[in-house]
C-alpha cells in the first residue's frame, strides 16, 4: 500500500483472502483424506461444530487479528471449514457491513458464478452464498458476526453435483455459537473506519493472488 501501514480491518481482509485461496486449493488438490466418523469440535473461542470426518485446527495471530480455523476433508475431496476471527477492537455497524461486503467480494477470485445470495431481512450481519467455480467446484458459505468483535465463517467446497451437497445443510446446522454478544452501533472505532475507507482497500481485495 505504497509503504503505508495497514489498518487492522485491512490486514484482516487481506489475510482472509489468502485463507480462502488456500482453502480452494486444499479442497481440490490436498492430501489424501482419512476416513472416519463424524467429529464434534468444541472451541474455547465460543462455538461447537460437527464435522463429517477427522478435523484439524489451526490457531494464530495475523497482525492485530486473532484467528482459529477448523477444517476436515472427506474422501471425495470436499473441504468443510469453520473460521473464527477476533478483531483488536469492537467495530460498529457501518464497519461490519463494509467488511462483510469485502470478504464476500474476495470470494470472487477468477471466473466465479453467483448461484444464490441470501441475507435475512433486516440482518446486516449475516450473508449466505452459493458459488460455482470454473474448475467444477461449488462452494457454500455462511458468514456472520457472533459479537461486535468476532466473525465466524462456515463453508463447504467440493465437486459440483456430488453427494456431499446433501451434507452441507446438516453441517451448517451443527454449528452452535455459545458466546454471543450485542452488536451496538456505537462509533467505537471512527479512526479505524476512516482509514479503512481511505486506504484503497477495494483495489487490494480485487487483486488476484
Amino acid at each position: 500500500m505504497n509503504g503505508k501501514r495497514k489498518t487492522p480491518v485491512q490486514r484482516f481482509s487481506t489475510f482472509k483472502l489468502g485463507i480462502f485461496a488456500c482453502t480452494a486449493a486444499l479442497s481440490w488438490v490436498g492430501c489424501a483424506p482419512v476416513v472416519g466418523a463424524p467429529v464434534r469440535v468444541t472451541a474455547p473461542e465460543g462455538y461447537t461444530v460437527v464435522f463429517p470426518d477427522k478435523a484439524d485446527s489451526l490457531r494464530g495471530q495475523d497482525g492485530p487479528v486473532t484467528f482459529r480455523i477448523d477444517s476436515a476433508r472427506t474422501p471425495d475431496k470436499t473441504r468443510y471449514e469453520v473460521a473464527w476471527f477476533k478483531f483488536p477492537a469492537a467495530i460498529n455497524q457501518a464497519e461490519r457491513t463494509e467488511l462483510l461486503m469485502r470478504v464476500e467480494r474476495g470470494l470472487f477470485n477468477g471466473p466465479t458464478e453467483l448461484v444464490k445470495r441470501t441475507q435475512p431481512e433486516g440482518d446486516k450481519n449475516t450473508v449466505d452464498l452459493i458459488l460455482d467455480f470454473a474448475d467444477g467446484r461449488r462452494g457454500y458459505y455462511h458468514i456472520f458476526y457472533t459479537t461486535d468483535q468476532t466473525m465466524l465463517q462456515v463453508s463447504a467446497v467440493g465437486q459440483r453435483g456430488g453427494e456431499w451437497e446433501g451434507r452441507v445443510d446438516p453441517f451448517f446446522k451443527s454449528v452452535e455459537v455459545n458466546v454471543r454478544g450485542p452488536l451496538p452501533d456505537d462509533p467505537v472505532s471512527a479512526e479505524l473506519w476512516r482509514a479503512f475507507q481511505e486506504n484503497g482497500l477495494a483495489q487490494t481485495l480485487n487483486q488476484s493472488p
